[in-house]
């Protein structure tokens, strides 16, 4: 996303990316604020992309298997987020 100051012609993009509320709601990982941080940290070609939520064990169940089956339609940037039983 691209958006223009009126101050100014230097375009700023904007981070913040398209789907937030959308996996946030699904998300047992994130948080919006972590969210945000991961999104400064993306290379510029995942901006503009949507996020959504591929799989999740808690919903589609532990497989490795099934994990590939989900995100083997997408052409998309894929971010894989992890979280073990520490909460780390």
């Amino acid at each position: 996303m691209v958006s223009v100051e009126e101050s100014g012609p230097k375009p700023s993009v904007s981070t913040e990316p398209e789907g937030l509320s959308h996996i946030l709601n699904q998300s047992v990982i994130l948080d919006a604020q972590q969210v945000m941080e991961i999104s400064k940290e993306l290379p510029p070609r995942t901006i503009g992309h949507t996020w959504q939520l591929s799989y999740s064990t808690d919903k589609h169940g532990a497989s490795l298997k099934t994990l590939y089956r989900k995100l083997s339609t997408t052409d998309s940037p894929v971010l894989i987020l992890i979280k073990d039983h520490n909460q780390q």
